[in-house]
């Protein structure tokens, strides 16, 4: 049987001190304010922390030139396969 411990919490850190809490719930309501100002400004990013698996499926995600990559491995493929059938029948289908 596998056991698995899901646990969160969220650090704070303003000038010079830092707190940490259980959960977004837990911190008070006008550091929540200023956390959710902070976290819509043009500075902010959302950061994922998962799983190798998850991780490798986001860094995948994130590749903007893999889907170019895919159509043309996939092109590469289908002409070979094409050049080598033709080949063949041209090679060994004669009478």
């Amino acid at each position: 049987m596998k056991w698995v411990l899901k646990t969160s919490a969220v650090h704070v850190a303003k000038t010079r001190q830092q707190v940490a809490f259980r959960s977004v719930h837990d911190v008070p309501a006008d550091l929540r304010r200023e956390m959710k100002k902070a976290l819509e400004g043009p500075d902010s990013e959302t950061i994922y922390i998962a799983n190798p698996a998850a991780y490798e499926l986001m860094e995948n995600r994130r590749d903007p030139a893999r889907g170019k990559r895919l159509f043309w491995a996939g092109l590469g493929a289908a002409l070979s396969a094409a050049t080598i059938t033709w080949v063949v029948l041209t090679l060994f289908d004669r009478p």
